[in-house]
C-alpha cells in the first residue's frame, strides 16, 4: 500500500513538472495552478464537466483563446454537461475574442436555443450587432 502510495506521488509529481516546463514557466503563479489543476482533473475525471469547464477558462485567463475552445468543445461533443448553454457562451465569447464575429454570433445564439431566458447570451448577441 505505502509503495502504491509513493509510486502516485512520484508519478503526479513527475506530471505536474511536465506541464510546468512545457508552457507554464512564465506565468503567474496563480494561473499556473490553475492550468495545472484543471489539466489534472481532466486526465483523473475524464467524464466530468466541471475538469473541461476549468481548463477552458485557464486558457482564457491567458489569452489562448483558440486552445480554450478546444476544451469546452469536448465538453460538449463528449456530453458531460447538462447544461449547455454556458459552455455556448465560453466559446462565443472566445470566438470574438479572436475577432471570429459569426462564429461567435453562432455560439451565441446556440446558447439561447439551449436557454432561451438565458439574458446574458441575449444581451452579448445584442452587442455583436
Amino acid at each position: 500500500m505505502f509503495s502504491k502510495l509513493i509510486f502516485r506521488w512520484f508519478f503526479l509529481t513527475l506530471s505536474m513538472s511536465t506541464i510546468l516546463y512545457s508552457g507554464c514557466a512564465g506565468l503567474d503563479n496563480k494561473t499556473s495552478k490553475k492550468l495545472i489543476a484543471s489539466q489534472e482533473r481532466v486526465r483523473l475525471y475524464p467524464k466530468e464537466c466541471l475538469g473541461y469547464i476549468g481548463l477552458g477558462n485557464a486558457y482564457s485567463e491567458l489569452n489562448q483563446f483558440q486552445k480554450a475552445i478546444v476544451p469546452y468543445r469536448d465538453a460538449i461533443r463528449l456530453n458531460l454537461c447538462s447544461n449547455k448553454d454556458y459552455i455556448y457562451l465560453y466559446i462565443g465569447d472566445s470566438h470574438n475574442e479572436l475577432g471570429q464575429l459569426k462564429l461567435a454570433i453562432e455560439a451565441y445564439k446556440e446558447a439561447i436555443r439551449n436557454n432561451p431566458n438565458y439574458a446574458k447570451a441575449h444581451f452579448k448577441l445584442g452587442q455583436m450587432y
